[in-house]
């Protein structure tokens, strides 16, 4: 049955207002009100009210929709009551979509939301995997929590609780080592942002923490690194208990876990070495035991130990040198080839070119003082505010393995023969394997003056 639209409107309903009541009156007229009727129009079942109603809910009339919900709050907050119900509504939605939020109790995924202390990796504490806990986070762990607590902090800042500086992001980001996720890659991010951003992830996670233990992914991290920055118990409980922080338990199984990591690690870096070993740096360091409720058995305690760490040299520049100029004959050779070479003192002194490079130098650092605080010049290319280029080292991050702390006695003969017996278990080598590749080097540690007595 096909149904006609009228082609002509009476004069009587020419107005909005005359309309609404023309409707407003027929509902009454079969037995309904406005709220009766929208509640129908929303909810009934037949096919033909349902076809009314459903691009309601679609993108192309969202817009729309959006419109008559805000001028419902409209209406409903026009009063005091009203207000403290629509609060105490969107409080109840809240809450519903805030528990929808990350995997249930039963949902634990290790290596995504759960981490076990017992097979921790280095990789762990890595700048990716820390982007990947917080970016799961932010968009499967708890992403209406993080946006609603985020939302917040930034609209007090923009109160003037926070000042907005762009030079602060800057510094913060290069102290950050670029290891945070928010992307400000659509602007350039404030202050602000970075706090807020913050806040709102370390907020979202200790929350996630306290309903479901196994979300355990930055309280892993923290309850690690608190160990490591010498946190005392006390503390470190406190903190477990706000959700900051897993057990101090859990942070040495954790750490038991690097430890055999650190073993397996040692261990390879030693024996891969062909051409030139590994630089073993040492030094002496005194730490405390110290106990806060003293007891006749348990009293603070001060240890003599030694720390140390082997820095691998890169293979790229070994590359560059020929093996044969690493052995114990080329040194020998070149130790009594420079016994009668003549010194000059001229080679001491920098060269004529050498010196009109640190001159221009020195100008140049100058020149952007001036130029970037206090002059201002059209002609910028007569003075360079830039060094001239020199042979630059390639930057990279040095390989560097930390031995595990050795307990000493003193710097006595048996207090470094305790130190190098603790380096050669840690490398899985004989003292006479060690003996061969060890070429004692100055420094300050009193270590070598014991070192150079037994040798």
């Amino acid at each position: 049955m096909s149904q006609t639209m009228p082609t002509t409107i009476p004069p009587e309903l020419h107005y909005e207002h005359q309309k609404v009541i023309h409707i407003c009156d027929l509902m009454r007229s079969v037995n309904l009100t406005p709220k009766k009727f929208m509640k129908a129009l929303l909810t009934n079942k037949n096919m033909a009210v349902k076809a009314r109603r459903a691009m309601w809910g679609s993108d192309d009339s969202w817009n729309s929709t959006l419109e008559i919900v805000n001028d419902i709050r409209g209406l409903v907050c026009d009063n005091l009551e009203g207000k403290g119900n629509w609060k105490n509504y969107i409080l109840d939605q809240a809450k519903f979509y805030v528990a929808l939020d990350g995997s249930q109790h039963h949902q634990p995924r290790e290596g995504v939301t759960w981490f076990n202390a017992r097979t921790v990796t280095p990789s762990f504490f890595s700048a990716e995997a820390r982007l990947s806990r917080d970016q799961h986070l932010m968009a499967t762990g708890a992403p209406f929590l993080y946006e609603l607590i985020k939302s917040k902090v930034i609209q007090s800042d923009l109160d003037g609780i926070e000042e907005d500086n762009t030079k602060d992001l800057q510094s913060l980001v290069d102290l950050e080592g670029d290891t945070l996720s928010y992307d400000f890659s659509k602007g350039r991010g404030t202050r602000a942002d970075r706090r807020a951003h913050l806040i709102a992830l370390a907020t979202s996670s200790m929350i996630g923490f306290a309903c479901n233990r196994r979300n355990n992914g930055l309280q892993l991290a923290d309850s690690v690194s608190l160990v490591a920055c010498g946190v005392t118990e006390r503390v470190a409980s406190y903190l477990h208990w706000l959700g900051l922080a897993s057990s101090r338990k859990t942070a040495n199984m954790a750490l038991g876990s690097l430890g055999q990591c650190s073993k397996k690690k040692i261990i390879q870096k030693v024996k891969s070495a062909t051409v030139l070993r590994p630089i073993l740096c040492i030094d002496n360091i005194d730490f405390e035991q110290r106990v806060h409720t003293k007891t006749v058995k348990t009293k603070s305690r001060m240890f003599h130990g030694t720390w140390g760490y082997l820095h691998s040299i890169d293979p790229q520049l070994l590359s560059q040198v020929d093996p044969s100029d690493l052995t114990l004959r080329s040194y020998k050779k070149a130790i009594e080839d420079s016994t009668n070479r003549v010194v000059k003192t001229s080679s001491f002194f920098p060269t004529n070119s050498q010196t009109q490079h640190f001159c221009a130098v020195v100008k140049s650092q100058i020149a952007h003082v001036l130029f970037s605080c206090m002059a201002k010049v059209k002609d910028t290319e007569s003075v360079s505010s830039h060094p001239p280029p020199i042979d630059p080292i390639r930057p990279h991050i040095p390989d560097i393995t930390m031995l595990k702390m050795m307990v000493a006695s003193d710097n006595s003969s048996k207090g470094i023969g305790e130190v190098l017996q603790g380096i050669t278990n840690q490398t899985n080598e004989t003292s006479l394997e060690a003996c061969e590749h060890l070429q004692i080097m100055e420094g300050r540690s009193a270590d070598q003056q014991p070192i150079q007595t037994k040798a």
